[in-house]
């Protein structure tokens, strides 16, 4: 067994040693669900120096009911997209997010398309934004989407959660969209949130309010007040939370310390009172 196994490794990095335009990728994806950790690991290695132009392939070797297979398929994949989001790696995020929106496109199962989705919030640029928009309209995948758009700097993104957010009379998916737009503190995601305000769904305001606090702007601080000022016992807490996230916010920008500093001593003298 030992001097099998021995040979296997030695096949797999010999196949290494080539160019990538030589090596033969099938030789060293069924490595990955050998038996034998030295096989695996060499494959593993192997692959993840050929980056992302084999990323798709192993994409196409996840199977659940192959769970060493697919462990180490996932486990390789997921270090060739690490690779790609390193700085100076630009041509292979480049590489990487294409082969990652190809398969959230495709008909892969479930949980291969939710796993791509999870990857390319790592990597993910605007131009993922356009793809990622239309899955927030797959029930079956809109979360995941929502979640990957959340990491991805972009004013678009932020555009693409607020169109959502308007298209929508789902109170449960309203209250995950503001949420998202309260993550990534956009000011241009505020004008919808504050119209939520109003929305005749408690939980919804409430999700409202606590994304004006991560939003922290004037405008939205001034919304904090207006809640905070009314006579309803929890949307006041939830404000007091927000107002309280904001000037914390704020206090990290000398321009908005005196902001943050007003904040804080309304609420101290409110409570004194």
């Amino acid at each position: 067994m030992k001097i099998h196994a021995a040979i296997s490794v030695f096949l797999i990095l010999s196949f290494f040693a080539l160019p990538s335009w030589g090596a033969d990728v099938e030789s060293l994806i069924e490595p990955l669900g050998s038996s034998d950790e030295s096989s695996r690991r060499a494959a593993y290695q192997a692959l993840v120096e050929q980056g992302p132009e084999v990323l798709e392939r192993l994409f196409q070797a996840m199977d659940p009911e192959q769970k060493t297979l697919n462990l180490w398929a996932r486990n390789t994949a997921e270090r060739i997209v690490h690779n790609a989001g390193s700085p100076g790696a630009e041509p292979q995020r480049v590489q990487a997010e294409s082969a990652l929106l190809s398969v959230i496109q495709s008909t892969y199962p479930r949980q291969t398309k939710e796993f791509a989705l999870r990857l390319l919030a790592r990597i993910g640029t605007e131009r993922s934004v356009p793809i990622l928009a239309e899955v927030l309209n797959d029930k079956i995948h809109r979360e995941t989407a929502r979640c990957t758009l959340v990491m991805i700097p972009s004013r678009k993104a932020t555009a693409s959660l607020v169109k959502a957010l308007k298209g929508t009379e789902d109170p449960n998916w309203k209250v995950a969209l503001i949420n998202a737009l309260g993550e990534r503190g956009d000011a241009a995601g505020r004008s919808p949130v504050l119209k939520a305000l109003q929305d005749e769904n408690r939980e919804v305001r409430l999700a409202a309010i606590s994304a004006l606090g991560r939003i922290a702007d004037e405008k939205s601080v001034s919304a904090l007040w207006k809640v905070w000022e009314k006579d309803d016992s929890s949307e006041k807490a939830a404000a007091t939370d927000a107002l309280l996230n904001a000037a914390e916010e704020m206090s990290r920008s000398p321009k908005k310390e005196k902001e943050a500093r007003k904040i804080y001593d309304r609420l101290q003298i409110a409570e004194r009172s």
